[in-house]
């Protein structure tokens, strides 16, 4: 099962090859993607809106001062979820429908080869 897009017509790749008609990705591409994308989002989620126990003034003996409070596992996961579907959109409408790779980004730093 693949996921198939319309390609705009007259677009080219930088080599000059003409643009397939339709664009396909195999299916578990995208979902091994989106996946990586959502770990690496859930890591920028967990820190928002975390209160330790130490700012509660309630530490349970045994446990560190900077462990949350109220852990909201659904409300990150949540969030996470949503920031990463967005994210993964732009990521596959740039890449499979407009033809943006890593060559596109600007290279700031000297070639050493």
């Amino acid at each position: 099962m693949s996921v198939r897009l319309p390609a705009r017509p007259g677009t080219a790749y930088k080599s000059g090859q003409p643009h397939n008609r339709d664009v396909v990705m195999p299916i578990f591409s995208v979902f091994a993607i989106y996946f990586i994308i959502w770990w690496m989002t859930l890591f920028i989620v967990l820190p928002i809106g975390l209160r330790t126990q130490a700012e509660e003034s309630d530490v349970v003996p045994g446990s560190v001062e900077s462990a949350p409070a109220r852990f909201r596992a659904l409300r990150i996961f949540g969030l996470t979820t949503i920031l990463a579907a967005v994210i993964h959109v732009v990521w596959y409408v740039l890449s499979v429908r407009y033809g943006y790779g890593i060559d596109a980004i600007p290279q700031f730093a000297p070639k050493f080869y």
